[in-house]
């Protein structure tokens, strides 16, 4: 979800990419799950992860009606040009799904972890236009991207979205013709105390000092990523003199309960002129599901393709802890775009990495993040022979 920052336009909340002129990597994303069922052995059919694919809303819908649990609620209609922020999930009839014990965890016989925050990182790019270096006011010729990011190995490989990375599709069509081109990534991972980090900006190094160059070492291809909608992944090294904290990732789907509980954990972004402070999104895992034009995923087969973790929060449950901090960041008072690939945790275990924001419906008062899962991210690594050191602690 990026997060544009210029000295003469103040923070917008883009999306989870950087780039791709968020409403925030995400967007109005409403919609009711369906959940599949599938047979083992024979047995009777059992609800199985709630996987999904979704529809698209119907404009006489009534929220009186989907609250009753009379009417299932439909995502919006895809745009055309979607951005991550608007890449809507997918209609279509309800399958059958076969049980696979190889692909699925069964969520109450996962272990519980620790999470140390120092293996999530804030994640910075700085993009100029082709008149920067002639301009007089180079300042209105470059902008940063900015997303979140998690350790995944102790010598310093982070993931994070492969969208922070990208120019943001707000400004494509630019009337004076500029292109924007990334410079240069930076990376500042979190400390115990959970200092804020400096806002950005390109016209100073002071900031800088305290982030660690970024070399991008691996983006998923055009096809994985789908623009966006697929396995919207990339891979950055920061040196690491020391072992770093990191996330071993987690290898399965997992066969979610009804009322399990995730936690997103990031940067999501302020506004531009103040420093940006690790907050966490709260969420009950909803569906298992992939947006409609990702036209590689099968619910039957459930092969990787960038499936999604659909999360939810109702602000009632939350909202007395707003803007509180706890030893995992502040609660986040509303989702917003710097969460962009920022790692999910499942009873401290790293399931994966926020890439879409749901904004929900604010009469019913609900919100929510997609989460490309865990599977999917190192079913891409292993097909790239993408080798990390990535073990459990």
């Amino acid at each position: 979800m990026p997060f544009r920052l210029t000295s003469l336009i103040a923070a917008t909340l883009l999306f989870f990419a950087a780039g791709t002129g968020i409403y925030f990597a995400f967007h109005s994303h409403v919609a009711s799950p369906t959940p599949l069922t599938a047979t083992q052995n024979g047995a009777a059919t059992v609800p199985i992860a709630q996987t999904t694919v979704k529809k698209e809303m119907s404009k006489g819908t009534s929220t009186a009606a989907v609250a009753a649990g009379k009417t299932k609620l439909p995502a919006p209609t895809a745009i055309a040009t979607a951005t991550p922020a608007q890449a809507i999930p997918a209609g279509g009839a309800e399958q059958a799904a076969p049980m696979q014990p190889q692909i699925f965890s069964v969520s109450g016989d996962i272990p519980e972890r620790s999470i140390d925050i120092r293996g999530i990182a804030f994640i910075q790019c700085l993009f100029q236009s082709q008149f920067f270096a002639s301009s007089s006011q180079p300042k209105a010729e470059a902008y940063y991207s900015v997303g979140s990011g998690a350790l995944i190995s102790p010598d310093g490989y982070i993931i994070t979205a492969r969208h922070v990375l990208e120019p943001d599709k707000a400004l494509a069509n630019d009337p004076a013709g500029r292109v924007w081109t990334r410079q240069e990534c930076h990376a500042l991972p979190a400390d115990e105390a959970q200092t804020p980090v400096p806002e950005p900006k390109y016209w100073t190094n002071s900031a800088l000092a305290k982030f660690k160059k970024a070399d991008v070492v691996f983006k998923a291809s055009d096809a994985e990523y789908a623009d966006t909608l697929g396995s919207d992944i990339a891979i950055l090294k920061i040196e690491a003199p020391e072992p770093l904290p990191y996330f071993p990732i987690y290898p399965q789907l997992i066969k979610f309960d009804s009322g399990n509980k995730l936690v997103v954990i990031g940067y999501p972004g302020m506004e531009s002129g103040k420093a940006q402070s690790l907050e966490r999104f709260d969420g009950t895992f909803n569906t298992l599901t992939f947006f409609e034009r990702n036209t590689a995923c099968n619910a039957v087969t459930l092969a990787p393709c960038g499936w999604r973790y659909w999360i939810r929060r109702y602000s009632y449950d939350y909202e007395k802890d707003f803007y509180t901090p706890t030893p995992l960041g502040i609660v986040s008072g509303f989702n917003r775009a710097g969460f962009s690939g920022s790692p999910a945790f499942y009873k401290g275990n790293f399931v994966g990495i926020a890439t879409h924001r749901d904004p929900g419906d604010t009469g019913l008062g609900w919100e929510g993040t997609y989460v490309l899962t865990s599977y999917d991210i190192l079913d891409v690594l292993h097909k790239n022979n993408i080798g990390i050191q990535n073990t459990p602690r």
